[in-house]
């Protein structure tokens, strides 16, 4: 059981990781299109 919860606990933190890394891509796209509106 102690193991199957280690395993739980540790696939949420690679969740959160995969949001972390999906918002930080869209916030970058976000800025290019900016910069691309600016020009």
């Amino acid at each position: 059981m102690p193991g199957n919860c280690r395993l739980q606990k540790s696939s949420i933190k690679q969740n959160i990781s995969t949001r972390e890394t999906t918002f930080l891509i869209y916030r970058e796209i976000e800025r290019n299109l900016m910069v691309t509106q600016l020009l």
